[in-house]
């Protein structure tokens, strides 16, 4: 990834909010979840990086830097509430 998209990507997150819909792209070290959808849950200051719960069966939770996150169009209505994700028609997200 180019300096100009890094900037780009991060230009793109920093607005971002818990709740959001996004997608990982650009891992190295967990490539096996790159495409992987998921909404983000809080950002976690000190180590930079967004604790996002992933879509499908297993509900994985993983903190991912904000240059390897973008948005994506929304397949369920997700908020937070009572300091926890809630998803339409899910259990309980982190």
């Amino acid at each position: 990834m180019s300096l100009q998209e890094y900037n780009t990507v991060l230009v793109k997150m920093e607005n971002a909010k818990p709740g959001q819909a996004v997608e990982l792209h650009g891992l190295q070290g967990a490539a096996h979840l790159n495409g992987t959808r998921g909404h983000l849950v809080r950002f976690l200051r000190e180590e930079q990086r967004w604790v996002v719960s992933c879509e499908g069966n297993d509900y994985k939770v993983v903190n991912v830097k904000p240059a390897n996150l973008k948005r994506a169009e929304p397949e369920k209505e997700c908020t937070l509430s009572l300091g926890r994700l809630w998803c339409l028609g899910q259990r309980q997200l982190r």
